[in-house]
């Protein structure tokens, strides 16, 4: 608050008072600093996303949806702050799944240019069991993805192979080949926004089928995915 006293328009002091005030919830004392920290770097997701959630605290939805617009008009990064970005838009009672549907294509449009060429389903025989994979970043973590194990028990396997990729340590590219040298038939992504930079993969479209399943609310905007489970 001091420094903030003797430099009210300098940035960085903006910002860092702005969020230690986000930190304790003080955001009726957030909007100032974090609005003068964005008017010279507006580019700071970290910045805009505090931002945005304080004015949904306040009760001032409308706001938070003309920022988020604002921050759309060109494409961002795929990382953790996108992610935090992302899901603080589904507690805004403003924005309807509609809207969020647009607001997802516009944010992630740009990655439909890394579509790869349509994978086909393979040629099998009429008793050939389809190939069903799932794929999470989070099986590492003790009772996250517990629920998985009933799921994939609950397949008829005389029907049915199942395909578990834990995707964590491995890029996007070669997460792809895996894919699609598996001969998957359907992919679900258990990711959703948790894991964003997957979002470059479902845009590549590894499987003919590809749906999006936990961790996601609404459409993932992405034309690639065809289910939201």
């Amino acid at each position: 608050r001091l420094a903030v006293a003797q430099k009210p328009d300098h940035p960085l002091y903006c910002k860092r008072l702005g969020t230690a005030l986000f930190n304790l919830s003080c955001h009726d004392e957030v909007i100032v600093p974090l609005e003068k920290s964005l008017e010279v770097a507006p580019s700071d997701i970290g910045v805009r996303g505090a931002l945005g959630c304080s004015l949904n605290m306040l009760g001032r939805s409308e706001e938070h949806l003309a920022l988020v617009e604002e921050f759309l008009k060109s494409p961002q990064p795929l990382d953790d702050s996108l992610s935090k970005f992302v899901l603080d838009l589904f507690v805004n009672p403003a924005i309807t799944v509609e809207d969020e549907g647009k607001l997802f294509s516009k944010m992630f449009g740009h990655l439909a240019d890394r579509r790869a060429p349509q994978v086909e389903f393979a040629r099998r025989s009429a008793n050939s069991k389809i190939i069903i994979g799932y794929l999470s970043s989070f099986l590492h973590k003790a009772n996250y993805m517990a629920f998985l194990d009933g799921i994939v028990a609950a397949h008829d396997w005389d029907r049915f192979d199942i395909k578990v990729y834990s995707d964590a340590d491995i890029g996007n590219q070669a997460l792809y080949d895996e894919i699609a040298a598996d001969s998957v038939d359907i992919l679900v992504d258990l990711n959703g926004f948790g894991s964003i930079d997957r979002m470059e993969l479902l845009a590549m479209k590894p499987a003919p089928v590809n749906a999006s399943w936990f961790n996601a609310f609404s459409s993932l905007g992405l034309d690639s995915v065809d289910y939201l489970i």
